[in-house]
C-alpha cells in the first residue's frame, strides 16, 4: 500500500546454467490501500549486476502488482505482471510474465504459518523440458510456506520454476525495517543442467 517503498539486492553463488556468481537489484513503491480496497506496488528489477561477467545491467524490467487483503480472514489475493516493459540485450522485446497468487496466514501459539500458492506464465514456468528455454506460452504452479519461529525470524520452503528452495528470513533489528534472506536454491537438484546454489538478499523498507 501507499506509504511503503523498498530497495534491495540479491545474489546467487552459481548462475542457473553457469558457474559464476551473479546478482540482481530491485526497488519499488506501494500505492492504494490493500485492506480498504485495492493496493499494489510498482517495481523495477535489474537482472544482472555482476561487473565481472560482461553482462552487467544487460537486463531490466518493470512490474506491477494489484491485490486485496481480507483482514478478518487473514487472506490476501494478488495479480501481477513482470517485465511489462524493460530491456534485454539478448532480445529485442522481452516477454512479460503474468501471475495470480493467494496468501493465507495461519496464526497459532507455536509458529504462525504463512501459506502462498499461485500460478504464473513465462518466468514462473518450469525451467525443465522447455526447448531453447522459451517458456512464454507455458504456465506452472508455485507455492511456499513460511513458519515464524520468532517474531524476527522465519523458516521458508519454496517451490518456483520447478526448483525447491529452503531458507530463512531475518529482521536483525526490531525497530529497523531491514530484512536479510539466506537460503539454498534447487536443493533437490530439480533442474536439469543446474547445480544447487546458495542464495541471499538484503532489503530495506522506507516508511513514509
Amino acid at each position: 500500500s501507499w506509504g511503503v517503498a523498498y530497495a534491495g539486492v540479491s545474489g546467487i553463488s552459481r548462475a542457473v546454467y553457469g558457474s559464476q556468481a551473479d546478482g540482481a537489484a530491485s526497488a519499488g513503491f506501494g500505492f492504494g490501500n490493500a485492506q480498504e480496497f485495492i493496493g499494489g506496488s510498482i517495481d523495477l528489477g535489474i537482472g544482472s549486476i555482476n561487473p565481472t561477467d560482461g553482462d552487467a545491467m544487460s537486463r531490466g524490467n518493470v512490474g506491477i502488482t494489484l491485490g486485496h487483503f481480507f483482514t478478518d480472514a487473514l487472506l490476501g489475493v494478488a495479480v501481477g505482471a513482470k517485465n511489462i516493459t524493460g530491456w534485454d540485450n539478448d532480445r529485442k522485446d522481452p516477454d512479460p510474465s503474468y501471475y495470480v497468487a493467494v496468501t493465507k496466514v495461519l496464526p497459532n501459539n507455536v509458529a504462525p504459518l504463512m501459506l502462498n500458492v499461485g500460478a504464473g506464465s513465462n518466468g514462473y514456468a518450469d525451467l525443465n523440458y522447455r526447448p531453447n528455454n522459451d517458456r512464454k506460452d507455458e504456465i506452472d504452479m508455485f507455492a511456499s510456506v513460511a513458519a515464524y519461529v520468532h517474531p524476527q525470524a522465519s523458516v521458508i520452503i519454496d517451490y518456483t520454476v520447478g526448483a525447491t528452495s529452503i531458507g530463512t528470513s531475518l529482521v536483525p533489528f526490531a525497530k529497523l525495517p531491514l530484512t536479510i534472506d539466506l537460503g539454498f536454491w534447487n536443493v533437490l537438484d530439480d533442474i536439469d543442467g543446474a547445480k544447487p546454489a546458495f542464495i541471499g538478499s538484503l532489503t530495506y523498507a522506507f516508511l513514509f
